[in-house]
């Protein structure tokens, strides 16, 4: 018996894994390749599982553990309900497959030693020697900006700032999907608060230097809305919390005029006048938001845009353990689950 790494061993007749024999493994010429991928004289193996119709003399690891390469192409493999699913990769004609290599370790990314590729598709007049991504479906070199494999004509690529997802901007415009967002000011922008989400759209909230606007945008598609709203644009903001814990589907905002509720789930129509519920009465110098919708400021606790009658904000905390979740004041607990 010897051992081959810290969980793996052999002996003439089998591999084991710890102190479980593994079936169907050559042993005499079984060998690891790194901590997710090993091999025999017959098959590649991902975290033990056989990879069906990868050549495992040519097999070479692609990026993050998602694609694989051999003399045939390129495999995209994942886990589905204990299977190992390796499905082959449509490839443009112009790859060549020999000198194929990942960009900085972006699945999305790839160059050979004539082009450059976005999921294995040309990008037309991209720089191989130049170009960077810059998130998952953006990227430049030292002549231009690309969304996916198309050029973005007119981007200034000097002033060019990745933002975030699809987002970017220059000195002149914000760009959405490799797309200028028209009337909407480079300078200042930025987000305001985190990502909120729906069934079926994903919300922003943004600002430049003189407007504060919403966008909401359908889940996978390029396909979005967006409208200005009324609100003092230096004092707006994504409220205070006391916790790192955020909901994807509602949170508080506040300017120097007041405090301001917003439910991903209460979105229907996008006008100015429909996207929050105003916490009437709040003190915006000392308002916190918690958790489940609760805040508080230094006079009255809040469930959503409504005052809790009665309860006291010194005292009053979200309390989490390995039991559950309690909502209480000194005087009473408000809701356990």
């Amino acid at each position: 018996f010897e051992g081959i790494s810290y969980t793996l061993g052999k002996d003439k007749n089998a591999i084991y894994k710890k102190e479980n024999r593994l079936s169907g493994i050559d042993p005499a010429t079984f060998e690891e390749i790194d901590a997710a991928f090993t091999k025999d004289k017959n098959n590649i193996y991902y975290e033990d599982v056989p990879m069906k119709g990868i050549d495992p003399k040519t097999f070479e690891p692609f990026v993050n553990y998602t694609h694989v390469k051999d003399k045939n192409g390129i495999h995209h493999f994942y886990l589905f309900n204990d299977d190992l699913v390796v499905e082959k990769v449509e490839l443009s004609p112009e790859i060549d497959l020999k000198t194929l290599q990942p960009i900085e370790n972006y699945s999305e990314y790839s160059k050979d030693k004539n082009n450059v590729y976005y999921h294995f598709q040309k990008i037309e007049g991209a720089d191989i020697k130049t170009f960077e991504p810059e998130g998952y479906s953006i990227g430049k070199d030292k002549m231009g900006v690309y969304y996916e494999t198309r050029k973005v004509n007119g981007v200034d690529v000097n002033s060019f700032e990745y933002l975030k997802n699809d987002f970017f901007k220059d000195k002149n415009n914000v760009y959405y999907y490799g797309n200028k967002m028209k009337g909407i000011n480079p300078d200042g922008f930025e987000f305001v608060g985190r990502d909120f989400k729906n069934n079926e759209d994903i919300i922003y909230f943004l600002k430049t230097k003189d407007k504060v606007y919403v966008l909401k945008n359908k889940a996978g598609k390029e396909v979005y809305e967006i409208v200005p709203l009324n609100f003092d644009t230096n004092s707006f903001k994504y409220s205070n919390a006391d916790n790192s814990y955020e909901s994807e589907s509602v949170g508080y905002f506040q300017d120097k005029n007041g405090v301001y509720y917003f439910d991903a789930f209460r979105l229907d129509k996008l006008t100015p006048n429909n996207i929050f519920a105003k916490v009437e009465g709040a003190d915006t110098s000392s308002f916190v938001q918690l958790m489940f919708g609760y805040a508080k400021d230094k006079n009255k606790v809040y469930i959503e845009d409504r005052e809790i009658k009665g309860a006291d904000p010194e005292s009053f905390k979200i309390i989490e353990t390995s039991d559950g979740v309690t909502i209480r004041d000194k005087n009473k607990i408000y809701k356990e689950f």
